[in-house]
């Protein structure tokens, strides 16, 4: 159900890769359970006409070909998604208010070369040097926003304001490092002329 409100598409191929995995680790699922029963099913069967040992049953359920479908693993894979969930809706109310959504991972020029928080600032900045519009790039993370609820939502309110008020025209982009292995220690603005 929760694959329901998830969208299509984000915009962002990270996020997209995301929810593609989702998506396949789901069927992955889908398809152990059904393995299962039908293991489960046989062997009941078998049990029943005195061709199979009761303790089979514990052979069965302890398989780590059905690990994915312990409570536990259910549970960690329900996290995420609505992790993922909870991220497209960011994604939505910043676009509703103008704010464009760039995920670090989908800066770096070579995804086989780590990249620090410096190295993304300069390529980010190089990239948007070269707007006619102001640009202001918001540095944040799932975490500070978390973390640091109080000053993500004052920074957000100011940006808006800003963006709203100002006589020249103003593009916001809010650059996601939830996934960079470094870790943002603060909410940076990065303002480009």
């Amino acid at each position: 159900k929760i694959f329901l409100n998830l969208p299509t598409n984000f915009s962002s191929a990270t996020p997209d890769q995301r929810l593609k995995t989702f998506q396949q680790q789901y069927r992955f699922v889908l398809d152990s359970q059904n393995n299962f029963q039908e293991h489960l099913k046989q062997t009941l069967s078998d049990i029943r006409r005195h061709r199979a040992e009761p303790t089979t049953l514990d052979d069965i359920i302890g398989d780590q070909r059905y690990e994915c479908l312990r409570k536990t693993e259910i549970d960690k894979f329900l996290t995420r998604i609505q992790l993922l969930l909870n991220k497209s809706i960011f994604i939505e109310k910043l676009k509703n208010n103008h704010i464009k959504y760039i995920n670090v991972s989908d800066v770096r020029p070579n995804q086989e070369i780590p990249m620090t928080i410096d190295d993304i600032d300069v390529v980010l900045k190089h990239t948007y040097s070269n707007e006619n519009d102001s640009i202001i790039l918001w540095y944040s993370s799932d975490r500070l926003k978390r973390e640091e609820e109080d000053r993500y939502q004052q920074i957000y309110q100011e940006l808006i304001w800003e963006v709203q008020h100002v006589e020249q025209r103003i593009k916001l982009v809010y650059i996601d490092f939830t996934y960079l292995k470094e870790k943002l220690e603060d909410f940076i603005i990065v303002r480009l002329p």
